[in-house]
């Protein structure tokens, strides 16, 4: 009887959290942003792009994963939530935005599913989007 792979294991756990991850923020951002078409009409073409990109980029995501292509996105896949994050705050008032609290999630992904090294990476990032935004 063969021993498993530990990485083999790790690997597998970090998928299975990324599919996870992925389809609770597709369902969250589906959720909250067909509310906002009702609190926010004049909104509504913001609203419908986000589902749309958020949602369409994620589905492209779990294919990538389900093909083996597990490292490349969950890099993506935390690279787009910082760009959108960042983008939909300079759009709605720039530091004072609501979003803008949404940045200290993206080194805590980046650290669970990348390592620390892009822990840091992403936090930096994420400091200098802020300050861009001030």
């Amino acid at each position: 009887m063969a021993a498993k792979d530990i990485s083999d294991i790790g690997g597998h756990n970090q998928s299975a959290i990324f599919r996870r991850l992925l389809i609770g923020a597709m369902v969250i951002v589906a959720v909250i942003c067909s509310i906002e078409f009702f609190v926010l009409p004049d909104n509504w073409l913001r609203w419908l792009s986000i589902i749309v990109v958020f949602n369409g980029l994620s589905a492209f995501l779990l294919y990538l994963d389900a093909r083996g292509y597990a490292r490349v996105a969950f890099f993506i896949f935390t690279a787009f939530s910082l760009v959108l994050v960042l983008g939909l705050a300079w759009t709605a008032g720039g530091i004072q935005s609501p979003s803008i609290f949404n940045l200290t999630l993206m080194p805590l992904v980046a650290g669970l599913l990348l390592g620390w090294r892009y822990t840091i990476f992403f936090s930096i990032l994420c400091f200098v989007g802020r300050m861009l935004l001030v």
